[in-house]
């Protein structure tokens, strides 16, 4: 009964929902509701609006609640109490969070109400604008002190006709703020166009709107000064410290000091480069290795239906007509599919000295095993026709784990279960059942064994190789109709499987597209920087160019002579890149339990690639240069 209609959530919630359904309404919360230990739900909390949520006696009043209520549970299920459970080594806590926190702070935490955001993702892409931004500031001094001899003259002048040193400082930061200004405004229509393109490629909805909040205003209004002090501060002291004289005649060189300052920034922005290079291959080389990892099961050509609990007793004919469909190779029926089965318990061996164990289960029948292409190793599969109740296969992580010798000994042992009792009939080969590398016991039970399974049931219909996309939907469209007619019109939810686990890497792919188009920007403002230094280097030696040309210089030679010292700064740069690489993409890979390792040819790749970018940006200048007739430089000479 629809008892009120309220407002929309806004979309930058992440509590999302269509409809609020009471507690009362759902028959297995009804059904369970005495068990304090069933963790699927979160609970909400409203504190006094002078409360302190950090309170410590909060903290510790939640601290005693498990000790309080949930030792009847741990009697009823475990036939423990509370004191005993803790005595054998286990703990049962409750933790709190401010709701605020939830979005950015929750990334290990499972089971929540939407999809959360990571802090860590946060502070990545903050310090890679941060990055880019550097590159740009780098670009700006390097450009501004190597063009500054050419204003020698004007700041001499000025220097003549009275203006003072802090009157120059000051004229130089105001054409450094106004160029500011200028890019801000320049960046806001540019902004207002590729907004959209960035929503695409990270799945957001960022709205220009956002820019009109009044601190991203303020701050928007305060960049061109800050940014311009910044970038203009060193090469208005650089130019104004010309001595006068020296300015009037034009005859300021390059000091040993600027020359270096000028290196190092180019050093720097080298480095940034290589580092989003060397990152960029590290995040798709960790993608390819996830995609191609073996998982010790056939994952391919697999359709999910969800929630086939709802066909009711039409279970078993509805698995019958569609394993009879042409093209059908097989189905399955279970309580949960790779690569999100969950179910944990804790069992005995019984007749082993070890105290219980956590197991990861499911609950399936006998067409499971040969549905996902799992390999029986001892003993045998669930065989249609047989009582196979209460019993069950395990893999070889579990013969492992209880140290028996060979997969035979495990056979006929049994599993116990709070008051049941499991037949181990088989073993079957380890595979991957949630995506993690812990290879931890493992148990398919019988679907109708006396133990708790998550709510529901999922088929697992496996089709032919190679079909056609038109084949596929005639193969949806007949299974569709046959739910439809067995189902009263319930909703009819699928997955592929192969696209369930690609959505797993979704993550991955998203931050490897967005590193990715960071790296090309930082490539693209290093080449406009460096094109733009080997433009003034060349002007200001086209002389030297010449004299060497006619002294018999080859044009490798003077090749070599123009574009030789970036291959050094190349090199340090490198130096630089790989401590810096390694040590931020090892942080990021601690959140993959199957993980490639970082490798040196990873960051050779970055570096080379960079080598080339830079060559093929300098090299069109330099060659030109070293092919330039020298008469028409040496001609006034």
């Amino acid at each position: 009964t629809v008892t009120a209609v309220m407002q929309d959530v806004p979309t930058n919630s992440h509590i999302d929902f269509d409809v609020l359904i009471s507690m009362k309404s759902i028959p297995r919360v009804e059904k369970d509701g005495w068990s304090w230990i069933w963790t699927t739900f979160v609970t909400f909390g409203l504190l006094d609006e002078n409360a302190d949520p950090e309170n410590i006696q909060l903290a510790q009043r939640l601290e005693q609640t498990p000790r309080k209520h949930a030792g009847a549970s741990l009697q009823r299920l475990q036939k423990m109490t509370f004191e005993e459970w803790e005595a054998d080594g286990k703990e049962w806590k409750l933790y709190h969070q401010p709701l605020l926190d939830i979005h950015l702070y929750s990334s290990d935490v499972y089971s929540r109400l939407n999809q959360t955001g990571d802090i860590k993702m946060v502070y990545i892409f903050g310090t890679i604008g941060l990055l880019i931004f550097l590159m740009c500031l780098i670009n700006f001094i390097n450009l501004t002190t190597a063009r500054s001899f050419g204003r020698a003259k004007e700041i001499g002048i000025r220097k003549v006709v009275g203006s003072s040193k802090e009157g120059l400082i000051f004229q130089f930061l105001a054409e450094s703020i106004l160029v500011c200004a200028f890019a801000i405004l320049l960046g806001a229509f540019m902004l207002e166009w590729l907004l959209p393109l960035f929503n695409t490629l990270s799945g957001k909805d960022i709205s220009f709107a956002i820019l009109q909040r009044p601190g991203l205003l303020a701050l928007l209004c305060l960049s061109p000064f800050v940014v311009g002090a910044l970038a203009g501060l060193y090469p208005a002291f650089f130019m104004t410290a010309f001595p006068t004289i020296r300015s009037l005649k034009n005859k300021v060189g390059e000091g040993g000091g600027n020359s270096s300052f000028r290196n190092t920034l180019v050093v720097l922005q080298f480095a940034v480069s290589i580092i989003f290079i060397a990152s960029t291959i590290i995040v798709f080389n960790q993608l390819a290795y996830q995609r191609n990892l073996h998982l010790g099961f056939d994952r391919s050509n697999k359709l999910i239906i969800e929630q086939a609990d709802r066909l009711g007793n039409s279970l078993e004919t509805f698995r019958s007509e569609v394993a009879g469909l042409r093209k059908v190779e097989g189905v399955s029926v279970s309580d949960a599919t790779p690569p999100y089965i969950y179910n944990f318990d804790n069992f005995r061996l019984k007749g082993s000295t070890q105290s219980e164990f956590p197991l990861n289960y499911i609950k399936a029948d006998e067409y499971f095993m040969d549905i996902y292409g799992l390999q029986l190793l001892s003993g045998r599969a669930f065989q249609e026709g047989f009582n196979e109740q209460n019993r069950g296969l395990v893999n070889e992580a579990m013969v492992r784990y209880f140290g028996f010798e060979s997969n035979e000994e495990i056979i006929g042992k049994k599993l116990a279960y709070y008051d049941a009792e499991m037949e181990v009939i088989g073993v079957f080969n380890d595979f991957n059942a949630s995506y993690t590398s812990q290879l931890r016991p493992f148990a398919i039970f019988y679907e109708s064994s006396d133990l708790f399974g998550i709510p529901g049931s999922q088929l697992s219909i496996s089709f032919s190789e190679n079909l056609s996309g038109d084949e596929i939907t005639a193969l949806l469209q007949d299974i569709e109709e046959r739910w439809a007619s067995m189902s009263n019109n319930s909703l009819f939810e699928y997955a592929f499987l192969d696209q369930t686990y690609e959505a797993t890497f979704r993550p991955t792919v998203l931050f490897g597209k967005i590193l990715s188009t960071f790296a090309v920007l930082a490539i693209f403002i290093a080449v406009l920087g460096l094109v733009g230094l080997v433009t003034y280097i060349i002007e200001k030696r086209s002389k030297e160019i010449g004299v060497r040309k006619v002294l018999g210089a080859s044009v490798g030679h003077i090749l070599y002579i123009l574009s030789g010292r970036f291959g050094v700064l190349l090199l340090l740069a490198f130096v630089l890149a790989i401590p810096i690489t390694w040590y931020g993409m090892d942080i990021w890979l601690e959140d993959f339990e199957q993980r490639r390792p970082i490798q040196l040819i990873d960051f050779a790749l970055g570096g080379g690639l960079m080598l080339v970018i830079t060559m093929a940006a300098t090299s069109f200048q330099t060659i030109r240069a070293s092919l330039t007739n020298p008469i028409n430089v040496l001609k006034d000479e």
